[in-house]
């Protein structure tokens, strides 16, 4: 019932926050339309091209909201080709290896006749351990798991790409995760991170347009009291236009800045927390490609990509010029990544 709940709850979210950006689309386009600005002069003139390409760019604002709001921002998912499910290892035969999915759906009785069964089998190699009494518990101590603790998310219960992460709100990890954008109700990640930056691109464009088509709607007045009575509905848009371009024009900016890097907002928020950032300084990042290759990444690769690859050969390269500061913390990169490259 509480997870019903929820889910009610987040739908409701995500209508209302998509309702208020469409309502704030449409009611700028409609205002502007209607007042005495240049695309109404044109309109009454029989001049439709600038009011029509108005219209146009307006829509295409909204379907690019809609597509970076609405698809899949890069989850990792459990038929990928290059994801594991996490596994408890009970014994050598992998046919009774446990998944991580499989364990959660297990009540206390299905515990207790796994324990019990493995137990019977071969008490040693059983890797699970717990009592009648209370719920089972898993040994740390031991390598129950198939993946290693930098490889496995353990609220998804799937190996975890390398620059993914577990989003709490979309309940997923995504792929080369940036950030959970609340304007838009969904995550940016590899998949939508382009959309996200055409829509942010469109947005300063349209700002900056419906800011000046407001400006030619002003009506003169003899009194400064009156002028402001005649002109308050185009007032109060110039000042909402102006806090969101200011808004959208710094994200474009940041964003801008990230794509020809290749980087990420997570990865430059957290830093500090990232295991493969580990021992390099602050102006250091082993996924840079190069601006062109960046851009031609960003924008034109679809499949999901290998990062593992870019990031082994920025470390190798690294470690020839002698970057690291130890070997022993070169042994221990190679020991978090587990990166195996194969030249083709």
């Amino acid at each position: 019932m509480g997870l019903k709940l929820s889910h009610l709850s987040c739908d409701l979210s995500k209508f209302c926050t998509r309702s208020v950006h469409v309502g704030i689309t449409v009611g700028i386009t409609s205002v502007l339309l209607c007042k005495q600005t240049v695309l109404r002069k044109d309109l009454s003139s029989g001049y439709y091209f600038a009011p029509v390409l108005y219209i146009l760019a307006s829509c295409v604002s909204l379907v690019l909201y809609f597509v970076v709001a609405c698809m899949d921002p890069g989850f990792v998912k459990r038929e990928d080709s290059d994801v594991e499910e996490i596994k408890l290892i009970l014994d050598d035969d992998e046919e009774e290896d446990i998944s991580l999915y499989e364990v959660r759906k297990m009540n206390m009785e299905e515990w207790k006749e796994a324990m019990s069964e493995t137990s019977a089998k071969d008490p040693e190699k059983t890797k699970i351990l717990g009592d009648t009494a209370t719920k089972p518990r898993i040994d740390m101590s031991t390598k129950c798991f198939n993946l290693e603790p930098h490889q496995r998310c353990g609220l998804c219960g799937l190996q975890r790409p390398v620059r993914a992460r577990h989003c709490r709100e979309c309940k997923h990890c995504v792929r080369k995760f940036d950030h959970h954008c609340p304007w838009v109700t969904n995550c940016i990640g590899e998949r939508n991170h382009r959309w996200f930056w055409c829509f942010l691109a469109v947005e300063v464009a349209m700002l900056c347009w419906s800011i000046y088509l407001s400006v030619t709607g002003y009506q003169s007045a003899a009194e400064s009291s009156n002028w402001a009575t005649q002109n308050v509905i185009l007032i109060l848009i110039d000042l909402l236009m102006g806090i969101l371009l200011l808004v959208v024009f710094a994200l474009l900016c940041i964003h801008t800045y990230m794509l020809l890097n290749n980087h990420t907002t997570w990865e430059t928020m957290s830093r500090h927390r990232i295991s493969y950032f580990k021992g390099l300084s602050e102006s250091e990042n082993p996924f840079n490609m190069g601006v062109c290759r960046n851009v031609y990444t960003f924008f034109c690769h679809i499949k999901p990509f290998d990062w593992t690859v870019v990031y082994s050969k920025a470390r190798n390269k690294m470690k020839k010029m002698g970057e690291f500061e130890s070997d022993s913390e070169a042994s221990e990169r190679d020991e978090l990544c587990e990166i195996t490259v194969n030249e083709t």
